[in-house]
């Protein structure tokens, strides 16, 4: 496998990326491709899992999770500060992204609208995710996640937080004193 991610021919990085057995050090070479299309298709394996799942829970690079077969948590550790946007906005909308990462993310304005200026955008490479999209119905069993996800900067997200069901009462109440006034409106409204 390790050969094969440096093969001349995109398709078959490609192919070497959709390996659960692949190694961590390869699967970031392959994050940090030249070649877009592979990157795009990294992308996708880092949101959606890899297409043929090895048997067990625990293969190389990736972690089952209700019938899927994962990227790991570490190898996400390793790619988010990619310098390419398709890599971090993938690795935010992994299913176990861990708080810390996903927080650095919402603080990003490439990654995350902040003011909605993308939502009258179709969707497209160019169309910022929003924080709905990777909050909602979202928790985290640790109260030290909850601290890192409720003190990002976005206030979109903050808002999010706000008004979901699934946050913890205490947060609601550091949500309330909130100096964002659409933070404070989501708080009334959970």
């Amino acid at each position: 496998l390790l050969a094969l991610a440096r093969d001349g021919e995109p398709n078959l990085r490609m192919a070497v990326a959709s390996s659960p057995r692949l190694p961590l050090d390869a699967f970031v070479a392959l994050a940090n491709d030249p070649d877009a299309a592979v990157r795009q298709h990294v992308a996708q394996v880092i949101k959606s899992g890899y297409h043929q799942p090895l048997p067990g829970s625990r293969q190389g690079t990736s972690l089952r999770k209700e019938g899927k077969q994962l990227v790991l948590p570490e190898a996400l550790t390793c790619l988010v500060d990619s310098t390419y946007l398709e890599i971090r906005s993938a690795i935010a909308q992994h299913p176990q992204v861990p708080a810390n990462l996903l927080a650095r993310l919402l603080d990003d304005k490439r990654v995350f609208d902040w003011d909605e200026e993308d939502s009258d955008k179709p969707w497209g490479p160019e169309r910022k995710l929003r924080p709905f999209s990777v909050l909602h119905e979202r928790t985290w069993n640790s109260p030290a996640d909850w601290q890192v996800l409720v003190r990002v900067s976005n206030p979109q997200a903050r808002g999010v937080l706000a008004f979901s069901d699934g946050t913890p009462n205490g947060i609601v109440d550091l949500l309330a004193g909130d100096a964002d006034a659409h933070v404070r409106e989501c708080v009334l409204s959970n």
